[in-house]
């Protein structure tokens, strides 16, 4: 039996947004879609999703460079962050991804524990201790990669990922 496939138009999709006031779910809802469809669209039209706070959920290239061009100026991410209209957080993740540091101030996480276990939102969490970083460069050296690492590892592939940004920041400063 074939799968029942509904074609809707951009109208469609656009006066849903529109009634569900912006809400993938709600819009998906009114539809008898999945919110997945919604943010296809939105994804394939430009359209950026709002999240609840009122500010968009991705950041355009433009957004994203203008942050690192902000940072390196020395702005602190909070500045950055009005100014580009997204969380602080998000200003933080943009510039741990594109490598971005202020300019006077490196930030330098004291080293920590590798034992302590933390809870964060009722989850524990777990710090990268030396013997971890040197098994995490070695293997993404022999062309691991974050997955693979993070299988090895038990850690999340996002994890392993912004731990390797971390390190090479560090080896970076370090020959600076």
């Amino acid at each position: 039996m074939a799968a029942d496939h509904r074609t809707y138009t951009d109208a469609d999709i656009e006066a849903a947004l529109v009634q569900a006031q912006g809400s993938n779910r709600g819009a998906a809802k009114l539809l008898g879609c999945c919110a997945a469809t919604i943010s296809n669209y939105r994804n394939r039209s430009g359209n950026v999703c709002i999240a609840p706070s009122g500010r968009p959920w991705r950041l355009t290239a433009e957004q994203k460079e203008r942050i690192a061009q902000l940072r390196e100026d020395g702005l602190p991410f909070s500045a950055i962050a009005k100014e580009i209209g997204c969380s602080v957080s998000a200003t933080q993740w943009t510039c741990s991804v594109l490598g971005v540091e202020h300019p006077t101030k490196p930030y330098i996480v004291p080293p920590r524990d590798p034992s302590r276990i933390s809870m964060r939102n009722g989850r524990p969490m777990r710090f990268f201790g030396p013997a971890e970083d040197a098994k995490v460069v070695e293997m993404s050296i022999a062309g691991g990669t974050p997955r693979a690492i993070g299988k090895v590892l038990k850690r999340a592939p996002s994890s392993v990922l912004n731990r390797l940004r971390v390190l090479a920041r560090r080896e970076e400063r370090e020959f600076a």
